[in-house]
């Protein structure tokens, strides 16, 4: 009789003892700064032309960003990243620095020594002790996203994946002995228009990088090999995955206002779009199962996903006389057709390794039209997308904390270069090549 009362009781404890062990085991695959559920939601903001954060966390009824943005250059010696450090220690929350360095000089260019201030400058970074309301203390999260798009041939260090392998790596065993909390983000481009044929830094035909990116043997570089595998630097060295991916309009040449596609940016993921999108998942190969690569998979999968940046573009005015073009539906349906795909219980479901987006928060010109990416100009974009944030509750926006003295010196690291903006164009040079595509059909038919 007592046995038996006991039996309901028994089962409970094991249901719960399972329950917690679950629970521990997935706690246990997370990665650096990975939350178990949800989305970190991070900005890449225009600090060059005086933005700051605390002028977009207003703007967004004082939300405050999980994450901010910003690049630097990397050649013989680091650039100077003190003013978009002290940007994000003064507005005094646990927002994470998203830290994307680029060796625009190429990798030749990139000496030891700047790698060794690198790494010290994240070692100081992640050391910085944070303290909540509760006081409760932690530590600084750093994401670092070193030369990415190295897929593309508009960086002078793209489409060499004999190079890039074995400097990624020495750079991630380097940051790693000084800032072992360092989360390292793998981010090539999208495949969108790979392998976006005619750019300026293409591989010559028989080099060792043409073979190594001629995934499928057929002598030449096409649609259909591996935009991805030949520049994985392998498991141990990735934290975290990620893509650019971008909504610029219809067609080429992208000067038209119109919603996003709803699977465009699920297309883009799993190489599963236009015509033009490369028919490799990206996602599947290597946040799922790890299948996939040509000519033969080089991951397990399993790593947290992230849109590395990300904007839908609305269209102002042509460069050329000032005129606006066709406004269509308006910046707030063409941009909430972009950030609905990923606000979303669906696609979240689809993909549960996909856990942070940061926004390109920019307005620049670019090709022919001045374009707007940002969610914060138009009051009425932010308020949108303020609403659609609220309604989902699936953002882990960051919290205010005290944080001990900046552990930044008054100059940081000399520099001989500035970084330039990054054009935000992930796609640029397919563009090209589409144009080149393009041009003897228009010819022959004007003709």
């Amino acid at each position: 009789m007592t046995a038996r009362w006991l039996l309901p009781w028994v089962a409970g404890l094991a249901c719960l003892v399972a329950c917690l062990t679950a629970t521990t085991a997935a706690a246990w695959n997370l990665a650096k700064h990975e939350p178990e559920s949800g989305l970190l939601f991070g900005m890449w903001y225009d600090r060059l032309s005086g933005v700051t954060p605390s002028d977009i966390e207003d703007k967004l009824q004082s939300h405050h960003i999980s994450m901010w943005q910003s690049d630097i250059n990397i050649t013989d010696t680091l650039q100077d990243a003190s003013p978009f450090l002290r940007d994000v220690e003064k507005i005094n929350t646990d927002a994470a620095i998203f830290l994307t360095v680029y060796p625009f000089e190429g990798i030749d260019a990139v000496s030891d020594g700047a790698i060794a201030d690198l790494a010290k400058l994240l070692g100081r970074l992640t050391a910085q002790k944070l303290t909540a309301a509760s006081g409760a203390s932690a530590t600084r999260r750093v994401f670092l996203r070193y030369a990415s798009e190295m897929n593309g041939n508009w960086f002078k260090y793209g489409m060499q994946p004999t190079k890039f392998v074995e400097h990624y790596r020495r750079v991630v065993t380097a940051v790693r002995a000084a800032a072992p909390e360092v989360a390292h983000i793998w981010g090539p481009n999208s495949p969108n228009g790979y392998p976006w044929i005619g750019g300026k830094y293409a591989p010559e035909p028989g080099s060792p990088d043409f073979q190594l990116l001629d995934t499928n043997h057929n002598g030449k570089l096409d649609i259909d090999d591996d935009p991805f595998t030949p520049y994985y630097p392998g498991d141990e060295y990735v934290d975290w995955v990620g893509i650019s991916a971008y909504h610029y309009g219809k067609q080429f040449p992208w000067v038209d206002n119109v919603v996003a596609n709803t699977t465009e940016l699920e297309g883009l993921m799993t190489g599963t779009g236009s015509p033009m999108v490369n028919p490799y998942n990206f996602y599947r190969m290597f946040s799922g199962d790890g299948v996939g690569g040509q000519p033969k998979s080089l991951t397990s999968g399993g790593k947290p996903f992230m849109l590395t940046e990300t904007a839908a573009a609305y269209h102002l005015n042509f460069l050329s006389d000032g005129t606006p073009p066709f406004a269509g539906p308006g910046n707030v349906a063409v941009k909430q057709s972009w950030w609905q795909q990923y606000l979303n219980p669906d696609f979240l479901a689809r993909y549960p390794k996909f856990k942070a987006v940061c926004s390109f928060e920019f307005k620049k010109a670019e090709e022919l039209t001045m374009r707007d990416f940002s969610l914060t100009l138009d009051p009425a974009v932010a308020a949108a997308f303020v609403q659609d944030a609220e309604k989902m509750k699936t953002i882990h926006w960051a919290q205010p904390v005290t944080r001990e003295a900046s552990v930044l010196p008054d100059v940081l690291v000399a520099s001989k270069s500035s970084a330039p903006r990054h054009s935000g164009t992930a796609e640029r040079g397919w563009v090209a090549a589409v144009a080149l595509t393009l041009a003897p059909m228009l010819l022959s038919a004007v003709c």
